[in-house]
């Protein structure tokens, strides 16, 4: 087992009625971290991030050092979001077993993979690295959707408990978000000869669909080239793919152009708001 053979877990959009989900004890719900994704491999002490395609990515200085001031013996995996300098933990996926063999836990219900999770931060008290914060009674589920709400977090994260880790897209992951968000591909520069926009798309039904414009921010432009991944924040799409209103939020170089699709778009009727 190498460390591309692991794939991450990833959330679908969110549909439906919360309140199903809050009151069902089948479901419990996290806060969703607004961070970059991050599968982080322990080799004895010394850790790496791997992005969501399998590729070596940036781990901050001071939580690399937190795994190796907690002398990690062994093969760890970690799966959380890079925030911040600091890393936000939200499962464990293969772990020392024993002499000196591996115990994937990928099989395991999400349930039993937390409590192993809550097990490991009782014994280490890092700095930079947080466990996030998982609820799992009706009134809690609701007053953490309530708090994420008013202090401007993206949403929740709402998982099954007998889930195993699938490493793919799942239905027993959902994310529900606050505000229209999406993942877009720079597709052209200097849209209408202007340094700070470019044309936008969606990679739909096998071919790139435009979805219009981006004023990208002088800081960034250097960064922007065709092919780039930049998550925006938007009105609405209407049924052409278009988005109403879009603003730049950041690059995204943890994602590929392919992954850019139309699905989870918000989409509405122009002549209806109008």
């Amino acid at each position: 087992m190498t460390m591309n053979d692991i794939a991450p877990m990833l959330a679908r959009p969110f549909e439906g009625d919360v309140d199903t989900y809050a009151l069902s004890s089948d479901w419990v719900f996290e806060q969703k971290i607004d961070g970059k994704r991050a599968l982080i491999h322990v080799e004895d002490h010394v850790a790496v991030a791997h992005n969501r395609q399998g590729e070596e990515t940036g781990l901050p200085d001071t939580v690399a050092k937190e795994f190796k001031a907690r002398g990690f013996q062994g093969r760890w995996v970690l799966d959380g979001e890079i925030l911040d300098h600091q890393l936000w933990v939200f499962d464990v996926l293969i772990c020392p077993g024993a002499d000196g063999t591996i115990t994937d836990l990928r099989d395991l219900a999400l349930s039993q993979r937390r409590q192993f999770l809550e097990q490991l931060f009782d014994q280490w008290n890092p700095i930079h690295v947080k466990l996030v914060r998982q609820e799992h009674v009706d009134v809690k589920k609701s007053m953490l959707l309530k708090q994420v709400h008013e202090n401007g977090g993206e949403g929740v994260v709402i998982k099954h408990l007998a889930a195993k880790y699938e490493g793919k897209r799942s239905h027993n992951w959902l994310k529900l978000k606050f505000t229209a968000t999406h993942e877009v591909v720079v597709t052209n520069l200097r849209r209408g000869d202007k340094d700070l926009a470019v044309d936008i798309g969606f990679a739909h039904e096998g071919e790139i669909v435009e979805a219009g414009g981006l004023k990208i921010p002088e800081k960034f432009i250097e960064q922007v080239e065709v092919g780039s991944v930049v998550e925006v924040r938007y009105l609405y799409a209407t049924k052409d793919h278009k988005l109403y209103q879009p603003v730049f939020m950041r690059l995204r170089d943890d994602k590929v152009p392919e992954e850019c699709t139309t699905e989870g778009l918000q989409y509405t009727d122009r002549k209806v708001l109008l």
